[in-house]
């Protein structure tokens, strides 16, 4: 990132600069709310992430005030567009706003909303709740990992299928049950 301490700055690209207070809080993108000192970041210069992917990302964050505290609508709205939190959109994340990727993935990683793997164009729930587990749940678990050739959390080579165990589907009086999509 290249940062450098400057008066008056005025935007002169809709993506190309983010102003930060002096103490490097989020303030705004807007002129007429910058601060007297500024803190800038160049974006033309990005280092750990796709140009294209990292436009995406902007186009997001400028949605927010303050992206550390709205780390998660972020997230969300990166899964909608790239389909996972993939590990580039981490660092890509991490080099805009600043915030750690540690902090991203812990948000990532503690949130079953949120994936952090590719899923297939179809993907394939197994309840293994109490009902589905006692009533065959593990059998329609080991026909999929049999009949897709991938174990629970993989996706095909094509793309098409991926499935998972999940705790419960809230279909128990007809388990055992299964969800696509």
């Amino acid at each position: 990132l290249f940062l450098s301490a400057v008066n008056n700055v005025g935007l002169t690209e809709k993506f190309d600069y983010y102003i930060f207070e002096k103490n490097c809080k989020w303030i705004s993108s807007d002129k007429e709310n910058r601060s007297k000192y500024v803190y800038t970041i160049n974006f033309s210069r990005h280092t750990l992430c796709d140009e294209d992917l990292a436009d995406n990302i902007i186009n997001i964050i400028e949605k927010y005030n303050h992206p550390s505290e709205r780390l998660i609508a972020i997230l969300q709205e990166v899964q909608a567009l790239v389909g996972y939190i993939s590990e580039e959109s981490v660092k890509c994340i991490t080099e805009i706003t600043g915030i750690a990727s540690s902090k991203i993935l812990g948000v990532a990683s503690f949130y079953a909303g949120f994936r952090l793997k590719p899923i297939g164009k179809y993907r394939i729930m197994v309840c293994m709740g109490t009902a589905c587990h006692v009533n065959g749940g593990e059998r329609v678990a080991d026909t999929l990992r049999r009949t897709l050739g991938i174990e629970a959390g993989d996706i095909t080579e094509d793309g098409l299928f991926s499935w998972e165990e999940v705790a419960c589907l809230g279909c128990c009086s007809i388990s055992p049950a299964m969800m696509i999509n």
